[in-house]
């Protein structure tokens, strides 16, 4: 890529950055979905919309029928407590970084996508798509309504959404805990005041205001679901600690969940075991669960928890397992949404192109892995992971979600040449 268009890339990267595109904003995903729209268009490829104006699909204008290759991403973001950032989190270039909420996910994703495309033009065949979806971190219904639409699915896709090459990733499932209130008590919580509002975030902030008036503020930073290893420092941890005696007499389910959680292994919580041993040979992460939201109505405590799920676990086992702990703790459960473990063989031919790309460009051998998180390579058939960012061993801290979410420009660069590496050998002519 010559050097005007890898600054054309950059400019257009900030400018969907500009966008404030929270899931479940729809006035963020139709002017995000335009902005693709205008430079999909812009670049000689057609751009439809799909899924009652969820989903955007992208494609080349000799496409005819079935893809070879889909490229999915997603242009919905989690959301910026504004006040926690040192830049703009609506896109800044500063000291040979790119800020923004969604630098890395996913928007870096889609913009190196259609750059990666625009630069292949005409050497490669014309049999792909880029799907672009707008609820990828919440409930995943632009999917659903895209999937039932019935629109040809690509023979082999690759979610640009990940770390490295990976060829599957765990299942999410996302429960809502109801603790029902004790009785009569002294002293007792009125309200809970979460600082943000995501299944797969912990809170940043939590005030809990007593009926005395009272009230206690705890604070965290704020972490993806499927790597918050740390749990004494989720905030509804250190929120049911900070005010123990008040919760134990008022809603003493929720303490002895909660005390659990930072006990026991992974999922064993709420009585899942982590992963089988067949599973766990071959190298697959354990299941985990994560406390994320914290809502307190009508004298009842709500505790959102994302329940990351691992390879050989049923929607069986999942019941039985959530039926008995509430039995146990006297709460009850409700599903909201449920996708469980997938993966590609890692000896696959498609892999093995990944890693020979990643090789090439980064000058670095990688092997392929296994996911922690969540992705819509959950949804699709035959879709592995490839990127944006690099294996973690040959990257930097990974700032998703985070306050200050950025990426280097030469990483960018190096992320889109490594793409158009692979999809140039997986199509070429």
């Amino acid at each position: 890529m010559n050097e005007i268009n890898k600054s054309a890339m950059i400019d257009d990267l900030v400018e969907l950055l500009r966008i404030r595109s929270v899931t479940g904003c729809n006035l963020g995903r139709f002017r995000c979905h335009e902005t693709i729209r205008q430079m999909a268009n812009r670049f000689g490829f057609n751009a439809t919309s799909h899924a009652s104006g969820q989903v955007m699909v992208v494609s080349p204008k000799g496409l005819r029928g079935q893809a070879k290759l889909g490229i999915i991403v997603h242009s919905d973001t989690v959301p910026v407590v504004e006040k926690e950032w040192s830049y703009n989190p609506y896109g800044e270039i500063c000291s040979g970084r790119v800020y923004g909420r969604g630098v890395i996910d996913d928007k870096m994703g889609i913009i190196t996508a259609l750059y990666a495309m625009k630069e292949l033009k005409e050497k490669i065949e014309d049999s792909w798509q880029i799907i672009i979806g707008s609820r990828e971190e919440g409930q995943w219904t632009d999917m659903e309504e895209y999937l039932n639409e019935n629109h040809p699915i690509p023979t082999f896709s690759i979610t640009v959404d990940g770390d490295g090459i990976q060829h599957g990733c765990r299942g999410t499932i996302n429960i809502m805990f109801e603790f029902p209130e004790n009785g009569n008590v002294e002293r007792s919580v009125k309200s809970i005041r979460s600082e943000n509002h995501a299944w797969n975030v912990t809170p940043s902030k939590l005030t809990v205001t007593l009926d005395d008036g009272d009230s206690v503020t705890v604070s965290s930073e704020a972490m993806h679901s499927a790597f918050a290893t740390n749990r004494k420092e989720n905030a509804i941890y250190k929120m049911m600690c900070a005010l123990r005696e008040v919760f134990q007499n008022q809603f003493p389910g929720f303490v002895r969940f909660m005390d659990s959680y930072v006990e026991t292994d992974n999922a064993e919580t709420i009585g899942i075991e982590a992963i089988s041993e067949f599973f766990k040979k071959e190298g697959f992460p354990d299941s985990s669960i994560c406390p994320t939201l914290c809502q307190f109505e009508g004298g009842a405590l709500r505790i959102g928890v994302n329940f990351r799920v691992s390879v050989g676990i049923s929607k069986d086992d999942v019941t039985k397992a959530l039926n008995t702990i509430c039995e146990e703790l006297g709460c009850t459960y409700e599903i909201y949404d449920a996708t469980y473990a997938s993966y590609v063989l890692p000896e696959s031919e498609e892999i093995k192109m990944m890693l020979e790309s990643y090789k090439k460009i980064l000058g670095k051998e990688t092997t392929s892995t296994f996911a922690l998180g969540t992705g819509y390579n959950a949804v699709f058939p035959n879709c592995a992971i490839f990127g944006p960012r690099f294996d973690p061993d040959h990257d930097e801290e990974d700032l998703c979600h985070q306050a200050d979410e950025s990426r280097s420009i030469e990483d960018i660069y190096t992320f889109e040449e490594m793409l158009e590496d692979f999809v140039h050998n997986y199509l070429k002519r």
